[in-house]
């Protein structure tokens, strides 16, 4: 059993979730959903200490599970912004 740690950086407060060791993007998506965004607000700023890949799939996971549609644009670029 692993915890999945989430801490408020402004109030210091900590959230612990009950987790494994072999979770996936998916999962972690999930649980940070169910026990972050319903009890608290949306975070401002998340920091996750795997790589790149992994963290790719947790935030497309996120948006998955947010219901959110993502729209990427390239910089100098604005009318793709619409």
């Amino acid at each position: 059993m692993d915890i999945l740690v989430v801490v408020n950086r402004i109030t210091k407060q900590a959230i612990f979730v009950l987790t494994h060791s072999s979770i996936n993007a998916a999962g972690l998506a999930s649980l940070f959903v169910q026990n972050v965004f319903f009890k608290h607000k949306v975070p401002s700023h998340i920091m996750l200490d795997r790589g790149t890949e992994f963290v790719l799939k947790f935030f497309r996971s996120l948006v998955q599970a947010l219901e959110m549609r993502l729209h990427f644009s390239i910089g100098y670029y604005p009318e793709i912004d619409s």
